[in-house]
């Protein structure tokens, strides 16, 4: 590519102040429209909006498919703790059975494909072996994901967000290709590592949440994103609540094989849509300037102290440091978070290659310490959670809060898969109870977020004074009632005794799903606006982390307390939010804030 056929593209989006909204600030306090009729017409910014239908971007559009995308994966994500099961259970009785020779009652277990037998296969053995291999799996997916995911973002910046939308879908589409082998042709379990691997790879859900954002980000005026992104959660909840539901009538009726074909085409039309009805919502023009900018930046970093000066838009008179106030642009959500982890492989443009052992051993420390530095630039991005420039009684509020929102999310990736496996052992339910009980779940955060928090909401803000800059009695309420639902939901959940019982405790606890956006909107209080995207990158790698750290923790505990106590960690669980409410009692009134 020609570097200064870009550079005077740059130079020319610079002397036209780049007039497109993309460059305001992520939480700009008014926009304004290069012709007023348009903006009362449509939600996406006057330039998309004059656009040919067949060339337009919707988010729409994009909506429906995430929609679709979320029934399939989390239908997937059900069905492959059952499958699991099924096929720990079938290595396991059958080494039993070739050793002893009886195989009369376990012909239905060991056949190809599997069939449930949750009577026979809902056993502590079973379940401790299954247990931990999903730590396995989940440590792969992790920590895959935890190095591709900031570099999937910067790189959304310069080749556009349908490339990487589709890169999530074909990654899913490889993973359930991998599951398809293992039931239907007897391979052993531990291929499905491969799977995990290539789920990593894509980012996993959050990495397709991230790219919806940047998407509406690019094309959706800023006063409508935040309804927007609304509607891409309520995808998320809508596919909780629909293919569970979906997939447990499916086995009933057909098997696993047919609802796990079932959940494999949902995923196919996710791909044909975003493939043929979904356009690329960053233009060329922006992705030649985010090539660029990523250039300028990689060598400004070479040139360092040298005071190398680099051509282009963003060069410095007298050194090659970019000016941060001098021809500010925020070009996307993905990339603000992705600044603060550059691109490890620097390019050496220096020219100077030279040999011999004394260069060979000076080079490998070289590239030792660029790792090391490269390690610790990725997780650098998690130093804005210090909140080093507010006072400590700030500094104490953000930091419960942040840590309430960790929590909060150990929770959901941690504990709630160990739901299907506890709800099998303990009532020996299949793929269609199950299937009910995350359909409720869904159902009731969908309730939740649509229903029940814009009425309580409503009413607080006409009681409670709001703030902006602090956080205000308003999320103290929801923070504080949510720690109250979650304790009391864990805890019913953990003493229940039956099967409705059950249901009650887990539909009872899904309404404390209205605290989550609540915490990360407190957070956002606590910062500057032009800070927000590190923010949001920051708290990204930090679910990241937790998503690596919780499964391996609780899944532990449940390995171990399975033949005696396998309630035990529903029981920490609802200990620990607990604590958390009792910590929120900690957080200052906003009156009594700087």
């Amino acid at each position: 590519m020609d570097t200064h056929g870009i550079t005077d593209t740059v130079d020319e989006l610079t002397r036209q102040n780049l007039e497109s909204d993309e460059c305001q600030p992520l939480l700009p306090p008014e926009e304004t429209c290069d012709e007023e009729s348009d903006c009362p017409d449509s939600i996406l910014k006057p330039k998309y909006a004059k656009m040919p239908y067949a060339k337009r971007p919707s988010p729409t559009v994009l909506i429906v498919a995430f929609a679709i995308y979320a029934t399939a994966i989390i239908a997937w994500s059900l069905m492959s703790i059952n499958v699991l099961i099924n096929l720990v259970c079938q290595r396991e009785y059958g080494s039993e059975s070739s050793n002893s020779g009886t195989a009369g009652s376990l012909i239905s277990i060991l056949a190809a494909p599997i069939v449930e037998n949750p009577a026979l296969c809902q056993t502590p053995l079973v379940q401790k072996k299954t247990a931990r291999f999903q730590i396995v799996m989940e440590t792969v997916q992790s920590l895959v994901a935890m190095i591709t995911v900031t570099r999937l973002g910067e790189l959304s910046d310069r080749i556009g967000r349908k490339p990487l939308l589709l890169w999530c879908g074909v990654c899913t589409v490889l993973n359930a290709l991998i599951w398809l082998p293992c039931v239907l042709f007897g391979w052993h379990y531990y291929t499905l590592v491969a799977g995990s691997f290539f789920t990593g790879l894509s980012g996993s859900v959050p990495m397709l949440m991230a790219m919806n954002h940047s998407y509406a980000t690019d094309v959706v005026r800023s006063k409508h994103r935040a309804k927007v992104f609304g509607y891409m959660h309520g995808a998320i909840f809508a596919g909780a609540a629909l293919g569970p539901f979906a997939v447990g009538r499916i086995t009933r009726s057909w098997g696993i094989v047919a609802a796990m074909g079932f959940s494999l085409s949902l995923q196919m039309v996710f791909l044909g849509i975003i493939f043929f009805l979904v356009p690329e919502s960053r233009s060329k023009l922006k992705r030649k300037y985010s090539t660029h900018f990523k250039r300028v930046n990689s060598r400004s970093r070479l040139a360092g102290s040298s005071g190398r000066n680099n051509s282009g838009v963003f060069a410095d008179d007298t050194s090659g440091v970019r000016d941060p106030n001098k021809n500010k642009v925020r070009i996307s959500i993905v990339e603000e978070a992705s600044q603060s982890a550059p691109d490890l492989r620097t390019p050496d443009f220096s020219g100077n290659h030279s040999s011999g052992n004394s260069d060979s051993d000076s080079g490998k420390k070289g590239r030792v310490s660029k790792s090391v530095a490269a390690v610790k630039e990725h997780f650098e991005s998690l130093s804005i959670l210090s909140f080093s420039n507010r006072s400590r009684s700030t500094r104490i509020n953000a930091w419960i809060i942040l840590s309430i929102d960790a929590f909060m999310y150990c929770s959901q990736v941690g504990v709630v898969g160990l739901l299907v496996l506890y709800s099998g052992f303990r009532f020996k339910w299949g793929t269609e109870q199950t299937g009910n009980m995350i359909s409720l779940m869904g159902l009731s955060k969908v309730l939740a977020v649509m229903l029940f928090m814009p009425v309580v909401m409503g009413i607080l803000n006409r009681v409670f004074v709001t703030r902006l800059n602090h956080i205000d009695m308003t999320d103290l309420f929801v923070i504080r009632l949510g720690m109250i639902v979650n304790c009391m939901g864990w805890f019913g959940v953990a003493t229940a005794t039956s099967g409705t019982l059950f249901l009650i405790a887990v539909a009872s606890m899904s309404l404390s799903s209205t605290a989550s956006p609540t915490l990360q909107s407190a957070l956002v209080k606590y910062i500057d606006r032009k800070d927000t995207g590190r923010l949001l990158g920051a708290l990204a790698l930090l679910h990241h982390i937790c998503s690596l750290l919780a499964p391996i923790v609780f899944t532990s505990i449940y390995t171990l307390t399975v033949d005696t106590r396998p309630e035990l960690c529903f029981y920490i669980v609802s200990g620990i939010f607990a604590s958390m409410f009792v910590a929120t009692l900690f957080i200052s009134h906003p009156s009594d804030d700087e």
